[in-house]
């Protein structure tokens, strides 16, 4: 019966069964504790007067009802927007409250009535169509949750070149796959000023005479990241005033390997800090910043990026658009192979990756689009479509063809990203990561401590912030 049900369930692809056999386990052990406690509870304690068999049945079908309830209920945008215990706390409640009222009606006979799946499957479906259609329910249980917006209501600009047309553009990361991404379109682009900051200064130096071969009307400003601070930052801001500024030196990556933890902080978590915060006060419209996704837990490394979502999630506003966007593993990275080995290592089980040039336009279009538009103010997002790959498949191309890695990762079609976490909008391409994310208390302290600790002791930051 339940290799039955598994096929039909399958067969119509519902997005309830996303769920892993490991927590459908655990709803369904959920669902039937409550339904077993409440049964005690309407029976005053006492079940010696009902058989075996007969409770048997009764947890069956309350196990179908279970099932059956999640089936229907597994398009509804609102439940895909509730944690996993919220879902199946809600299941749980929906299929106990229709089954035990009926159950109690029959439980003096100890029958159970052929008719009574077609009864219990007429009411749930009458409370569904009640109770899910009803918005006002799900908007004060998800009101915290960012909502996605009704409709692109403000068209992108005709020609979307123009949208960079004059501006100046501070650039943070432009030796970054992202940044050369970008820098390799700004013939259409008609920059009026470029300000480049990377941490390796000879790459950044040779990019700069490139650029100035190239297009030698341009007006273009290097600065190196390692001997950034807080007030050549804020010098910069004041000398050029920046229109946009696109944070790509964050992206994935792993903190104990890309330059050490220290250069980690810095780069990753205080010049954005330091970039964010003077673009919020000297006029700047838009920061387009990439949240770049870890590599092993490490906690420091964690907690400087949830500090930093606060921030950026504070400052974002009519005054100045930040737009959080978590980055997969970049196909056209130079490191793809080294980080394709970590993610080996720790056996993870699925990897997803983007094309830069792609991933690029996505993002652009998204802040044309938020710019104009009072939507969204806080959301991180995350691409909808993206290369897919398993954990037996990055094995094989590492054991058969490790130095193609990038050329079979981008022959790899792009397929939807299936995950509970996610929001769609309007855009065809990215969502709403719903995920929470730790609120850290007094953020600018947190900054400033590390700050202090990166100028005083940079060899000793884990500690330091450890005992902080």
């Amino acid at each position: 019966m339940f290799i039955f049900l598994f096929q039909i369930l399958r067969s119509l692809n519902i997005s309830f069964l996303n769920i892993s056999l490991v927590r459908l386990g655990q709803y369904l052990t959920l669902h039937l504790i409550s339904l077993f406690i409440l049964i005690i509870i309407l029976n005053e304690g006492d079940l010696t007067n009902f058989s075996l068999t007969y409770q048997a049945k009764v947890c069956g079908i309350s196990v179908l009802l279970f099932v059956g309830t999640s089936l229907f209920v597994a398009e509804s945008s609102h439940l895909q927007q509730l944690k996993n215990w919220q879902y199946a706390a809600s299941i749980a409640s929906i299929s106990n409250l229709i089954f035990l009222p009926l159950l109690k009606i029959i439980s003096q006979k100890e029958s159970l009535s052929l008719w009574l799946p077609a009864l219990v499957m007429l009411c749930f479906v009458g409370l569904w169509g009640l109770t899910f259609r009803s918005k006002t329910l799900w908007k004060a249980l998800l009101k915290l949750r960012p909502q996605p917006a009704a409709s692109f209501h403000t068209p992108l600009t005709e020609h979307p070149n123009d949208f960079f047309s004059g501006k100046t553009i501070l650039l943070h990361g432009a030796t970054s796959v992202m940044g050369r991404t970008f820098l390799a379109r700004i013939e259409s682009y008609k920059l009026q000023k470029l300000l480049l900051l990377d941490n390796d200064l000879i790459q950044l130096e040779m990019l700069i005479e490139e650029l100035g071969k190239a297009y030698p009307e341009l007006e273009t400003h290097l600065f190196s990241s390692v001997t950034l601070t807080q007030q050549t930052v804020k010098s910069i801001f004041n000398s050029y005033k920046p229109d946009i500024v696109l944070d790509f030196g964050r992206y994935f990556c792993s903190p104990t390997a890309d330059g050490g933890l220290a250069s980690f902080l810095k780069i990753n978590a205080l010049i954005p800090y330091w970039l964010v915060n003077n673009a919020y006060q000297s006029g700047t419209a838009l920061m387009l910043s990439l949240q770049p996704e870890l590599i092993g837990k490490d906690k420091i490394a964690q907690e400087s990026q949830d500090a930093l979502t606060t921030v950026f999630q504070q400052l974002d506003s009519s005054k100045l658009r930040v737009v959080m966007v978590q980055t997969p593993l970049l196909v056209d990275d130079s490191g793809v192979l080294w980080y394709a080995r970590q993610l080996h290592k720790l056996a993870i089980k699925q990897t997803v990756c983007v094309q830069a040039p792609q991933f690029l336009t996505d993002i652009v279009d998204l802040g044309k689009y938020l710019i104009c538009n009072p939507v969204h103010h806080g959301s991180v997002w995350h691409p909808l479509f993206a290369k897919k790959l398993s954990f037996n498949g990055l094995k094989t191309i590492l054991k058969t063809h490790p130095g193609d890695l990038s050329n079979h990762l981008a022959l790899i079609p792009d397929s939807k990203v299936q995950a509970k976490n996610l929001i769609t909008t309007d855009h065809s391409r990215l969502a709403i990561i719903t995920r929470e994310f730790l609120s850290v208390s007094e953020a600018d302290a947190y900054f400033h401590k590390l700050e202090t600790v990166l100028q005083e002791n940079p060899s000793d930051v884990e500690a330091h912030l450890n005992a902080a």
